[in-house]
């Protein structure tokens, strides 16, 4: 169980990245890609993830596809995140 302390000390992580954050978003947006051909997303993501220091980073899974290894400083779960980055075609 989380105790109050560490649900303090998330928020505060998350209230100290979110200027990034929404800057990141912002950036990705600027640069829609469709139909999985995604280079310009796959390397932007790639820096973001750089920006924030993260080393095991593979590129071209399954085509642009990006995986990560974002280590955590205590042992216990692990958590895997997917999510489409191509965009839809809007008239």
């Amino acid at each position: 169980m989380i105790n109050s302390e560490k649900i303090i000390a998330l928020k505060k992580r998350g209230n100290d990245i979110l200027n990034d954050i929404i800057r990141w978003r912002r950036i990705l947006h600027k640069i829609p890609e469709l139909k999985m051909d995604v280079p310009k997303t796959e390397a932007q993501i790639v820096e973001c993830l750089k920006e924030i220091g993260i080393d095991d980073i593979r590129t071209g899974v399954g085509g642009h596809g990006v995986c990560a290894v974002i280590q955590g400083e205590l042992p216990g779960k692990c958590l895997a995140v997917r999510a489409d980055c191509d965009g839809l075609p809007l008239k």
